[in-house]
């Protein structure tokens, strides 16, 4: 909102409950469809190591490029115009705030509207005063806590971005196909019932599960 500085944004999602709180940098970035285009053709395969370390890095680049080619984004501001994009994590706490404070030094700007970073456990996820704009899961998740928080995304109609492998054939939003390249992958069903539409240029470029 305008007027608000840096300071009044982080007390903001600190006052959240369910969010822990976020600092953001002043790095600009403006997030468009050929830039994730190009990010996911692009883009290393997996190397040796954790493969669920290695597939949570690698979403850090093209889950904030999957918000912004979501054409109903402009409906999932916060109520002061911002994009909050949620990091999800069930024990791992100190690796989410890794993660965002990775994702906060690239990312201030999707589009038009500024970003802030939160994490979340996702057992409080509903807690919150309102939900995020797009979520992203950063640990693999028990069967129920995974099913409670696709239930989440499909009322709230926020996309579920999960890097991990079977999250996506299991209901996740979207997530990660890693073969020769990575390139982003869709459930189609999932993104029918929560009225996600996305630019079909980055749906031809996808590998896509009914």
């Amino acid at each position: 909102m305008a007027g608000k500085g840096k300071a009044a944004v982080a007390s903001g999602i600190r006052d959240r409950p369910g969010y822990a709180a976020s600092r953001r940098t002043g790095v600009g970035l403006c997030l468009l469809l050929p830039w994730l285009m190009l990010a996911a053709l692009t883009a290393p395969p997996a190397r040796a190591g954790d493969p669920a370390t290695l597939r949570a890095g690698m979403a850090l680049k093209i889950f904030p490029r999957i918000v912004a080619v979501d054409a109903g984004v402009a409906e999932k501001l916060t109520h002061d115009e911002r994009l909050l994009l949620v990091l999800v994590f069930d024990r791992d706490q100190a690796a989410a705030e890794q993660y965002a404070e990775r994702l906060r030094t690239e990312v201030a700007q999707i589009r038009d509207w500024p970003v802030d970073i939160a994490v979340a456990d996702v057992a409080e996820l509903g807690q919150a005063d309102q939900p995020p704009s797009a979520l992203l899961i950063v640990e693999p998740l028990p069967e129920q806590l995974f099913e409670s928080l696709l239930e989440f995304g499909t009322e709230q109609r926020r996309m579920v971005f999960s890097p991990f492998s079977g999250d996506v054939e299991r209901g996740a939003t979207a997530g990660l196909h890693i073969g020769v390249r990575v390139t982003p992958s869709f459930n189609r069903n999932t993104l029918a019932r929560s009225s996600i539409d996305i630019d079909p240029q980055v749906l031809r470029i996808s590998k896509i599960h009914d």
